[in-house]
């Protein structure tokens, strides 16, 4: 009889969601507080992906996006909480930024959960997409955040910066710690920010500012030693900032966190889709962004105003096709035929350039990605130098020299890998680290009209 009541008070505690299959479950707060829920956000469970098929993007935003979408008075709660959070006095925010250097030497370089307090009396810390997983489960679970509840929680530093992998450099001074995985990207989906939280489409009186610059002006790594114990753990303490730059740290927060900007798609590995993925197709996110505008209204442009969206006009039908199919265990789509790595004991022909198939199996696919990225993106980044044959490398790349097109059809074809594949380098690099700069290189490309 006990055992009974037992599962009855589960029940109790539990509802089944509207809405579908990630929000098959839903929590109600009863008397549980933030930080209990944080403690255990990896339960419920979210269902896992199932499989699917859509032929254009309307299909799928009917068939797919439409079933996970998050609750709307979810949504709004939780919006309304974070406008009035981020206007508190003592707020603390969290910047998607330093938490990507793989080289050994260079970890002394990463921020994750480093926390800054300012002289106007906000605090910031570092940190990467982990963290808006923990709001995405929130909302899923139809969590009743409230400012105050956020702010407590926030400064008490129980509001877990991420989850994953540390390295113990980043730990030596991290005070706003890890937390359980809320087991999002485990059911195969991933966090798709309609606009982009590193984006350089930041507008502020008729111009455009990138992550990039607004970190380098308000909100720079510093160094090391600019932490010290305080209260028990590391700070940056007394940080000085012009006034204009809460304007910019509120936007990408909101952009990062508030899940007016982010909608559950299949991740990269559980579709067929090619390329950077259709989490980060961008004709798929503006359909996505006209849908929202049209099931928020007002509310969503004050939004976008917050966020310094770009006052563009996005237009989108829906009617582009896709050819998507999805599912935990989806097949990918072949590379492109000049593009398959052959075996030794064939023949190989070379592409107009003079670039070969087996260029690519002769740098290396992380090796090409970190030459590449120092290359392009960071020239500190020298993970590529840690590997042995550098002169065959390299003159496998020369092969590529002046065909832009070959080096990003190679970079595609990297990010339709596994992340347990390319995790088998000897540069240091994890396969995920490896998958995030091959995609931003591919939008570095795409940028500069480089193909």
């Amino acid at each position: 009889m006990e055992g009974y009541k037992a599962v009855q008070n589960v029940f109790n505690f539990i509802q089944i969601g509207k809405n579908m299959n990630f929000q098959s479950i839903s929590t109600v707060k009863s008397n549980l507080t933030l930080s209990d829920k944080l403690a255990k956000i990896n339960y419920p469970q979210p269902a896992p992906l199932e499989n699917g098929y859509a032929n254009t993007i309307k299909e799928f935003y009917d068939t797919f996006i439409l079933q996970h979408m998050f609750d709307k008075d979810s949504v709004l709660k939780i919006h309304q909480a974070l406008l009035e959070y981020v206007k508190m006095p003592g707020a603390v925010f969290a910047i998607r930024k330093f938490f990507t250097e793989a080289k050994p030497e260079r970890y002394g370089m990463l921020r994750r959960g480093w926390l800054t307090r300012t002289k106007q009396g906000y605090s910031f810390f570092y940190t990467d997409n982990f963290h808006a997983a923990y709001y995405a489960k929130l909302v899923s679970d139809k969590y009743p955040l409230t400012a105050s509840e956020l702010l407590e929680t926030y400064k008490q530093r129980q509001f877990p910066s991420r989850y994953g992998r540390w390295t113990h450099q980043e730990k030596e001074r991290y005070a706003v710690k890890e937390g359980r995985d809320p087991g999002i990207n485990k059911a195969g989906y991933k966090i798709a920010h309609i606009l982009a939280t590193a984006g350089d489409d930041y507008e502020s009186n008729g111009k455009s500012y990138t992550l990039d610059y607004i970190t380098t002006a308000y909100f720079n790594r510093g160094e090391r030693e600019d932490w010290e114990q305080k209260h028990g753990y590391w700070l940056r303490d007394d940080f000085e900032v012009s006034e204009e730059a809460k304007k910019f740290l509120i936007a990408h927060f909101l952009r990062f966190v508030d899940p007016l900007n982010y909608v559950l798609l299949p991740k990269k590995t559980c579709e067929n889709f090619g390329g950077l993925g259709i989490a980060e197709y961008q004709p798929l996110l503006d359909y996505i962004r006209a849908k929202l505008h049209q099931i928020y209204g007002k509310e969503y442009e004050e939004f976008l105003k917050l966020i310094m969206a770009p006052s563009a006009l996005i237009k989108a039908d829906g009617t582009e096709v896709i050819d998507l199919h999805y599912g935990l265990n989806t097949p990918k789509k072949s590379p492109p035929k000049d593009l398959k790595i052959v075996s030794s004991s064939k023949k190989t022909t070379k592409n107009n350039a003079g670039s070969s198939p087996r260029d690519l199996q002769a740098m290396g696919s992380s090796w090409f990605v970190s030459y590449e990225y120092c290359r392009r993106i960071d020239s500190t980044h020298n993970n590529w130098k840690l590997a042995t044959n550098q002169s065959s490398r390299l003159s496998a790349y020369r092969n590529s020299e002046g065909n832009n097109k070959t080096r990003y059809n190679y970079l595609e074809q990297i990010c339709a890998m596994s992340a347990k594949r390319l995790s088998t380098n000897k540069i240091g690099l994890d396969g995920e680290q490896v998958l995030n700069m091959a995609i931003e290189l591919i939008k570095y490309y795409e940028k500069y009209k480089l193909i």
